[in-house]
């Protein structure tokens, strides 16, 4: 301990591809002594107001946020927003968008797979089913879950949600949020740092 504060500031829960609740989440992370966390869910604030009560309870300090995600130069990028207003009109309306380009998605996923011999609309239901936005990660669960594909190594789950979202059965995630919309999370709040960069020299940035 160097008497710094122990913070995490990018981490996901159940709202979108963690594992835990947000106060589940909230509460291991003051376990392992953790003083300030942000809560980045994917493209969703949903799980803020319950992972904000559940840091009252255990006396850690809750950042507000998000992760939204973007395309930019023809490549997927993730752009992590930090001390956010989840009320802004404007956030709220972008996270609409996208929750509906998610469910569409998945949707699309979900036909390939069918054609590819899987139960495609067993699957679908098997990811709404599952709390929060749809995301590989709930497919690759509904997948193991449903024995159409071995879980046998510890990154299984990884490696499947990979594939969920690669050719033939993959889509390219319709993300239309582009150059203009990184700055969205520093209007609706404070500011918006690049999670995810494009595969690209910081040169051509």
């Amino acid at each position: 301990m160097n008497g710094g504060l122990n913070i995490d500031l990018h981490t996901h829960s159940n709202c979108s591809d963690g594992a835990l609740t947000p106060a589940e989440l909230v509460a291991r992370a003051a376990a392992a002594g953790v003083e300030v966390l942000a809560l980045t869910d994917h493209d969703t604030v949903a799980g803020l107001t319950e992972a904000d009560h559940s840091a009252g309870v255990h006396g850690l300090r809750l950042v507000p946020g998000v992760e939204i995600s973007a395309s930019w130069r023809a490549q997927a990028i993730h752009v992590l927003g930090l001390w956010i207003d989840p009320a802004s009109a404007e956030l709220r309306s972008v996270l609409e968008m996208q929750a509906e380009r998610r469910r569409a998605r998945m949707r699309e996923i979900c036909a390939r797979l069918e054609k590819l011999g899987l139960p495609g609309p067993l699957l679908l239901a098997a990811v709404e089913a599952q709390p929060g936005l749809p995301t590989r990660a709930h497919l690759a669960n509904a997948m193991v879950a449903g024995g159409h594909v071995p879980m046998s190594r510890p990154n299984g789950l990884g490696s499947m949600a990979w594939w969920a979202g690669s050719a033939p059965q993959g889509v390219w995630p319709p993300w239309r949020i582009r150059r203009a919309m990184p700055c969205l999370p520093g209007r609706a709040g404070k500011w918006s740092p690049i999670s995810r960069p494009p595969a690209a020299p910081r040169s051509k940035w």
